[in-house]
This record gives structure tokens, sequence and C-alpha cells, in this order.
């Protein structure tokens, strides 16, 4: 029996220059976005790699479909991706659970409670619920919800 040629087969040319293209476009924001993560430049400039190295050609058909912001939707793979790399490259929480160490050399998360950076890293980096840290915290959703609001608030109003 003859296999048939699929879609994704015939498009690869195609799908290889948009790959190009949304490197070409928005790589320089998304490696500040990660040194900013990070707080580790030759770190996060490996990880750009490999977040572009890890594009499917389901994920840039996701990312470049038409009328959807192409660099939020790549970020929001990046933070995904992000979220297994705390997960499996063996980052050591000093102490603070749920706080990689590499966070707490960010002077802005320096700022928030262990709580806080727990709940802004759970939300903003693994990309959890509100619902799901209330569980794991053991809280009351409102009270998280509340550390969320007061670290952004922390953030917003600090001064550069």
């Amino acid at each position: 029996m003859k296999q048939q040629v699929t879609q994704s087969e015939t498009s690869l040319p195609v799908i290889k220059q948009l790959k190009h293209s949304l490197y070409t476009n928005y790589a320089a924001m998304l490696l500040g976005f990660l040194q900013e993560a990070i707080n580790d430049p030759p770190a996060a400039e490996r990880y750009l790699v490999e977040v572009f190295n890890d594009l499917q050609p389901s994920d840039i058909e996701h990312i470049t479909a038409p009328g959807a912001n192409s660099f939020c939707r790549l970020q929001l793979f990046t933070r995904k991706k992000l979220a297994y790399i705390y997960e499996t490259d063996g980052f050591k929480s000093n102490g603070k659970p749920g706080v990689p160490t590499t966070l707490t050399g960010n002077k802005l998360v320096n700022i928030m409670s262990t709580e806080q950076q727990h709940v802004f890293y759970g939300v903003y980096y693994q990309g959890k619920s509100i619902s799901a840290l209330a569980t794991e915290l053991n809280m009351p959703v409102a009270t998280v919800r509340q550390l969320l609001k007061d670290s952004i608030t922390l953030i917003r109003n600090k001064p550069l």
C-alpha cells in the first residue's frame, strides 16, 4: 500500500520559512524575556535555541494563525518550556519552596515575600491556576489572588 503524503510534509518549506520569520521578528524580544526570567545570559541564549528547536509544525501554525498575536503565543510557548526546564534542570529552591534560585537574583522578585514569590512564579512561569496554587499552598483562593495582586503591585510601584 502506497503511503500518502500529508499536508505537513508538502508544506515543510513554508513551515521552515515561518519558523525563520518568527526567529527574525521575535528572537530579540524573547531573549530579553528569558534573560530577565533566568538572570543568566548564556543560559537564556541556550534556552532561546531550545525553544526554537522544539517548535513543531503544529506549534508554528498555531502561533502564526491569522488574527493571532504571534509574539504573545510564542511567549506563552516559551513560558511552558521554561516551566518544564525549571522542573527538570535541577534548579534549587534556595530554601524557598517553589522559587528557583535563578529567580531569587531578580531584583523585582527579591522585593516580594516568599509566599508572593511562590504565587508569582507559579502563575507567571509555570502557568498554574489560582485554584491549583490555593490547593498546593493550602490557602483560600481569595488569599492567593491577593498575594498575586500584591506581587504585581510591588513590581509596578518599584522605582527604576
